[in-house]
Formats: structure tokens, C-alpha cells, sequence
């Protein structure tokens, strides 16, 4: 299953980084793993991804603990510096990884859950958002869900600042060409779904009106 959900995040004051702290298990609700793939320029740690434009797709997996805490539909972050993970989302880890170590670990990953769940859920952000944010977010998304297949992340080089628009725009048109090539690879497998964010990547989505009756057309996918 793979569900498109493009969404506008906001973002102000100073841009947030993926700190990574240990986290003990008995502070945390759940740890949520996340596969990224992106069009974002490799930077050093702790943005890992910057808002700049990269040549080529880059690939990182990695681990969100979400605070025991945690109230759903809140995303709790420290205003700044590195998380409590009692009391906050918190990034334990972060790998940066080939296309085919990606490709494997999401084969592994689908095989090993019952077929109800041989999932994938790819969530694409829109403008005005960091690496951070999206990561963040997405793991909030996926643990409130409850959503049980693989996360997958497509995110593009926004600069994550609320004037910058115009480069926003390109580089999601500049993504597109990439996010198109990927998924025609896997099309017999999956079916991409766009949702609450008019751009670029709608010309990529299929109508979720199409969506069986009775069913939450933002869930409509080809299982695989």
C-alpha cells in the first residue's frame, strides 16, 4: 500500500536539527522506523539533509522514539537544543544508506509482517519544511495512526523558511522527475495517492475520488 500524503508544515525562528540521544526504553511509548529517500544535498550531522538541491537521490533510514507522554495529534518538541525523550519526539539514530541496502531492508521488513500489514506508506511534505520537521512529523503521523506496514519519507529540498516560495516551487518540480522515476519501477506494486497539497507532485497522483465506496479515499492504494 502506498499513500502519498503531501503536507504543509510550518516552520519559524531557528531551523530545527536531528540531535540524536539515547533514549531508554523505559522513557518511550514506541520507537517508529523510517526509510528516506531525497532529493536534498548531503550535509554533515546534525542536519544530515540541507535545503539545497542534490544530483542524485540519497537514502538514510532511520529511528524516532515517541514519549511515553505523547497526547495524539501533538507533535511535543523541545523549543530548542537536544529532546527529553520522556517528553519529547527524540532521534536515536540515523543511517545513511545505497539505494539497494534500502531496497532490501524494505523487502525484509514487508515479508516479516502478517500480509494484512505489507504496507508501505510514503509521505510526501510540502513547502516551508525542513529535514527535521518532516522526519518529526511523519513519525507523529505513523504512531497516531497506528498505521503497522514500512514508512517511507520522499523528501525534497525545501528551504524551510517562509519567504523562500519561488525555490520551494522548483525544487519540488525539480523532485518530481525523480520521485516519477522511482515509482515507475514499482508500479506493479504499488499506486501512489496525493492529498491536501496542490503542486507539483499532483500531476503524479492518481483521483483519490476513484476510491472504493465506504473507504477513506486518502487510503486508497494497490496492495502489493
Amino acid at each position: 500500500m502506498v499513500l502519498f500524503l503531501p503536507l504543509a508544515l510550518a516552520a519559524c525562528g531557528t531551523p530545527r536539527v536531528l540531535e540524536l540521544s539515547a533514549a531508554p526504553k523505559a522513557e518511550v511509548a514506541a520507537t517508529v522506523q523510517i526509510y528516506v529517500a531525497t532529493t536534498r544535498e548531503v550535509s554533515a550531522q546534525p542536519v544530515y539533509f540541507s535545503g539545497e538541491r542534490g544530483p542524485k537521490l540519497s537514502f538514510a533510514r532511520l529511528d524516532i522514539t515517541v514519549p511515553l507522554t505523547h497526547k495524539s495529534g501533538n507533535l511535543e518538541l523541545p523549543d530548542s537544543g537536544p529532546g527529553d525523550p520522556a517528553k519529547h519526539f527524540t532521534a536515536t539514530n540515523l543511517q545513511k544508506l545505497d539505494l539497494a541496502p534500502i531496497v532490501s531492508d524494505v523487502r525484509k521488513e514487508l515479508q516479516r509482517r502478517p500480509a494484512s500489514q505489507r504496507d508501505v506508506l510514503v509521505f510526501v511534505h510540502g513547502y516551508n519544511t525542513n529535514f527535521a520537521d518532516s522526519v518529526y512529523r511523519f513519525a507523529q503521523i505513523v504512531y497516531d495512526s497506528g498505521f503497522k506496514g514500512v514508512p517511507v519519507l520522499f523528501t525534497w529540498p525545501s528551504r524551510g523558511q517562509l519567504l523562500a516560495y519561488p525555490y520551494d516551487r522548483e525544487s519540488a518540480f525539480y523532485s518530481r522527475d525523480f520521485l516519477e522515476g522511482e515509482s515507475a519501477r514499482h508500479r506493479q506494486r504499488s499506486r501512489p495517492v496525493a492529498h491536501g497539497y496542490p503542486g507539483p507532485f499532483d500531476g503524479h497522483a492518481a483521483d483519490a475520488g476513484d476510491a472504493p465506496a465506504g473507504r477513506d479515499p486518502r487510503r486508497r492504494c494497490l496492495r502489493r
